[in-house]
C-alpha cells in the first residue's frame, strides 16, 4: 500500500467507538450472512495494529471485496462484543505497491 494512502488513515489500534475515522488495510476474511429480511456482507479489515469489521447491509457480494485486497474505508466506529465495526462505510479499493509493479 502506498505511503501516502497509509498516512491518510488512522491506525486501527487508535479507534474508539462513535468516532468517525478513515482506515486502510488488507481484507483478511469475507463472510455473507443470509437472512430473509436483512442479508449482510462482512469483511474483516486489518492493518499492523489491529482490525475492524466492515458490515454492508443488504449486500450478498461486492466486486473487489475479497480476501487479500487492500481497501480504505471511512465511517463511524461502533463497538460490538466481537470488536469494532463500521456499518455501510464509504470505501475505496486500493492497489498494493507490489501489485502495481
Amino acid at each position: 500500500m502506498s505511503t501516502t494512502i497509509a498516512s491518510a488513515a488512522l491506525p486501527m489500534s487508535q479507534l474508539n467507538p462513535r468516532m468517525r475515522a478513515r482506515v486502510a488495510g488488507r481484507i483478511t476474511a469475507v463472510t455473507y450472512r443470509p437472512s430473509t429480511r436483512h442479508p449482510e456482507l462482512r469483511a474483516q479489515l486489518s492493518d499492523d495494529t489491529g482490525s475492524i469489521g466492515l458490515v454492508f447491509h443488504g449486500r450478498r457480494a461486492i466486486a473487489g471485496i475479497e480476501p487479500g485486497r487492500y481497501l480504505m474505508a471511512t465511517g463511524t466506529v461502533a463497538s460490538s462484543p466481537d470488536g469494532n465495526l463500521m456499518f455501510d462505510p464509504e470505501y475505496r479499493l486500493l492497489i498494493a505497491k507490489e501489485e502495481s509493479s
